[in-house]
């Protein structure tokens, strides 16, 4: 007899809970990267943390979820689960982001900016850009606004939903496993 579909309540409570311990994952992480050195924020190895993690923790809903269901996971609940995973944490992160920016430290974005005016003048330097293309790319750099506001942070949100539901569509169709077909 074929085992049903994953009721959708199960898969949505999977996702909330996943996505809670995914966002306070993303808020310690942010946390002590701020406290040990709040410059780290413009390295390389913190973006390419995040990335991995933003990567690595979807597939591990997704996989733990099928493990309890027997090893089966329709497309429908492997999509639900990392998109809802996903996007609660990135809820939590944006909230967190408005309080980090607007109230904990609001000379933080500015010193950010001026973190990536750094490394990007040293990095074209170290690539000899004549001087004259690194004064028009830093004086692009300088006059972008720093916007850490509600709409800003909203307008972040829906864009990282866009990319977090094309993600989440090609993690449900590699993830997914259909239960055979009983017979023969």
């Amino acid at each position: 007899m074929e085992k049903e579909k994953i009721p959708m309540a199960i898969v949505m409570n999977h996702a909330l809970r996943a996505g809670l311990i995914f966002g306070l994952i993303e808020i310690i992480l942010t946390l002590v990267i701020y406290f040990i050195d709040r410059s780290y924020f413009a390295s390389f190895l913190f973006g390419l943390t995040i990335i991995l993690l933003l990567i690595m923790y979807p597939i591990f809903t997704v996989i733990n979820l099928r493990k309890q269901n027997e090893g089966f996971i329709d497309f429908k609940s492997a999509f639900t689960s990392s998109f809802f995973t996903c996007f609660n944490a990135a809820i939590l992160s944006a909230i967190f982001t408005y309080i980090l920016y607007n109230f904990m430290d609001p000379e933080l974005g500015a010193f950010l900016k001026e973190k990536a005016v750094e490394k990007a003048t040293s990095m074209m330097e170290r690539f000899n850009v004549p001087q004259e293309d690194i004064d028009k790319q830093i004086e692009q750099l300088e006059n972008q606004p720093l916007d850490y506001g509600i709409a800003a942070n909203l307008k972040a949100l829906f864009f990282k939903g866009f990319f977090i539901g094309i993600y989440s569509l090609i993690l449900a169709a590699i993830l997914k496993k259909k239960q055979p077909e009983p017979g023969f």
